[in-house]
């Protein structure tokens, strides 16, 4: 589940990811570009949003299926998290 703050209360917001993923951490660098991180059947996973929805991004899995799992997420520009 994502959820975004409307200046009032927080909205639930459609997100792409599967049905087992598990977001645990974003980063944004401005109201059109955040990075949320976690995994998605025990495989690194990620979500990219644009500013007016998410998307998901590649992420690459170094170690064997299964045993991969980002935590946290940090961005400095759009180009560099």
């Amino acid at each position: 589940m994502v959820e975004q703050w409307g200046g009032r209360a927080f909205h639930v917001i459609a997100s792409p990811g599967a049905p087992d993923a598990d977001l645990l951490d974003i980063a944004c660098t401005s109201a059109s570009f955040c990075l949320a991180v976690g995994r998605a059947a025990n495989n690194a996973f990620s979500e990219r949003w644009n500013g007016h929805g998410w998307r998901i991004e590649r992420t690459p899995n170094p170690r064997p299926i299964g045993s991969d799992l980002l935590e946290t997420v940090s961005c400095v520009t759009p180009a560099n998290c």
